[in-house]
């Protein structure tokens, strides 16, 4: 009886180092992803902010919706 126990105290230790192996590794790859996410954005925030300047316009589009689409009947 009493390797019984020692077996079952084995199986629970193993299993649960498994789980908190596992839990872990997908905890510390969210982490990672989440600083990576969060230096992609703050550089291309200031990356953006560094190229447009505050004086610049918005400028209009070449082609409008309408333009395009008789452009393409015009091929066909």
């Amino acid at each position: 009886m009493d390797t019984l126990l020692e077996a079952l105290k084995w199986i629970v230790i193993v299993l649960l180092a498994g789980f908190i192996g596992q839990f872990g590794k997908s905890f510390s790859t969210h982490i990672v992803d989440y600083f990576k996410k969060r230096k992609l954005r703050d550089a291309a925030g200031s990356a953006v902010e560094l190229l447009k300047p505050a004086d610049m316009k918005q400028s209009e589009p070449a082609i409008t919706g309408v333009e395009l689409s008789s452009k393409v009947e015009k091929r066909h």
